[in-house]
């Protein structure tokens, strides 16, 4: 992947007045503002349905367990029955086949949408991501639907009923992700013509608004879904679907043009060359490298890995995620509402770290190192946050200790926006979206990857009444953060 020689490794720090601080965004062309609200929508939507999905599947698999040892058609398991080991091992395997399956079908789509996207073609790369989320999480609610026309038509038989979902309904939504990748290839299109649309400079600051903005999705969105499904588990899914439905109108209005055709941003004839190059004289004039030679540095390959090594680990470790509620419900008797709104402090987190530790943090730390190391800095202080607090899920004795936990944790998600930012400063906006196409598709094999191993230490955890998926996911994040600190070392 061609890279290019950094010309300023100090780049633009955020301006502190406020007044400053929101006409800066007047400098964010509108591809930047479509592709926010695109994430927003996306983030949204998957939001409102991460409390209510996972119960729908647990109901699911209950009723099929409750049939399947001669209830009558017309009873209602109890709670305790849901909570049995029986059920919920059952419950922990089809949400891994089924993450297992959607994460598969991703990978094999990230690299055509990613060089579709590369092609010129954005804009139907995001009205085919948009068609792939509405059908994907439309699944369920079409099978909803069958089975509604199917007890008008007495065919209860071949389908099912209104009040039991049939599980194949479930298997079928990975089939969907085929079309564009669905919420997973969202992120990779959206980084890469924000990457393509704003100057070198802007970059981290954009990347920052846009991680800002899915926060207050994800504050929005699962006091969406918990208020609405605790009336009806079809509303949350009516909601989201047409939160997803909204992304045409952004994508639509999509512009196939790169920050490469503006006026005064070039490519320069040595941007083949490395940007932790110390050879050239600017590189000696303005970095703290200057009395380390090349020959000190790691190989570039070897920087490039280490980051991808990352990124996969992470993601591994984010996994747990998944698990969250249904472990917080199962140890604590929370209900799936309840335990949902742990996804809310996720949100409040999130918007407090991108709208005002980040910033701070990033102003701060470039007065005293160059670019790379600050942005290697951060990244390691997000792995270390997100190992402390996976470790503090994994032995909390009450929801107040998992909360605090959890939050610790979102602080330490930072790591993809640094890591990322210190990627891209290191290849040509051409091959940006190559990047950030490999990077996600590093991530979605870690996921795939992942998912199968958080799904064998919940069904063990729950045995002897542990978080095991978050002690699993602590090593990772341990992992992660050994390598980040030793790279930033060494630049």
């Amino acid at each position: 992947m061609p890279i290019k020689v950094r010309h300023e490794h100090r780049k633009r720090t955020l301006p502190i007045s406020t007044i400053n601080y929101v006409r800066g965004f007047r400098q964010y062309p509108m591809n930047f503002w479509l592709c926010t609200l695109l994430l927003f929508l996306v983030e949204l939507g998957c939001a409102i349905l991460a409390a209510p999905s996972p119960m729908l599947l647990e109901t699911a698999v209950c009723r099929h367990h409750f049939e399947n040892e001669g209830q009558p058609l017309n009873g209602e398991p109890t709670d305790e029955f849901c909570r049995s080991k029986e059920v919920q091992v059952h419950f922990a395997f089809v949400i891994t086949v089924l993450s297992t399956l959607s994460t598969l079908a991703a990978t094999m789509m990230q690299v055509p949408m990613g060089m579709l996207g590369d092609k010129g073609g954005i804009r139907l790369a995001f009205m085919l991501n948009a068609t792939s989320n509405v059908l994907y999480w439309g699944c369920v609610a079409i099978v909803g639907m069958a089975s509604l026309i199917a007890l008008e038509e007495g065919l209860l038989i071949v389908i099912g009923s209104q009040h039991n979902f049939p599980l194949w309904g479930f298997y079928l939504s990975p089939a969907f992700i085929l079309l564009g990748g669905g919420p997973w290839v969202t992120g990779t299109l959206v980084f890469s013509a924000v990457s393509d649309s704003v100057k070198p400079e802007q970059r981290t600051a954009a990347f920052s608004i846009m991680e800002a903005t899915s926060g207050i999705a994800d504050l929005l969105g699962p006091i969406i879904g918990t208020m609405t499904m605790t009336i009806h588990l079809g509303i949350p899914f009516a909601v989201a679907l047409v939160v997803f439905s909204l992304m045409f109108l952004p994508a639509s209005h999509l512009r196939e043009t790169t920050v490469s055709g503006m006026e005064g941003v070039g490519s320069s004839p040595v941007e083949t060359e490395s940007l932790l190059s110390v050879d050239s004289a600017s590189d000696r004039e303005d970095t703290d490298l200057e009395h380390t030679s090349r020959d000190q540095l790691p190989p570039r390959a070897v920087i490039f890995s280490i980051c991808f090594i990352c990124f996969f680990f992470f993601q591994v470790a984010r996994d747990s995620t998944n698990y969250l509620i249904p472990w917080v419900s199962l140890r604590f008797g929370e209900t799936m509402a309840r335990a949902g709104l742990l996804f809310s402090l996720r949100a409040i987190m999130s918007s407090l770290l991108y709208f005002v530790i980040l910033p701070l943090a990033t102003y701060w730390i470039d007065q005293h190192w160059p670019s790379a190391n600050r942005d290697l800095t951060l990244s390691a202080s997000g792995a270390l946050c997100c190992t402390l607090g996976t470790l503090v899920v994994a032995a909390a004795p009450n929801l107040a200790t998992v909360a605090f936990g959890f939050a610790l944790s979102v602080l330490g998600s930072s790591m993809t926006v640094t890591l990322r930012s210190f990627l891209a400063s290191n290849v040509q906006n051409a091959f940006s979206g190559r990047l950030f196409a490999v990077v996600s598709m590093t991530g979605t094999i870690g996921s795939l990857i992942g998912t199968p191993i958080m799904g064998v230490a919940y069904s063990l955890g729950i045995n002897y009444d542990i978080g095991l998926p978050f002690l699993v996911s602590a090593l990772s994040y341990l992992l992660v953060l050994g390598l980040l600190v030793w790279l930033a070392s060494k630049i």
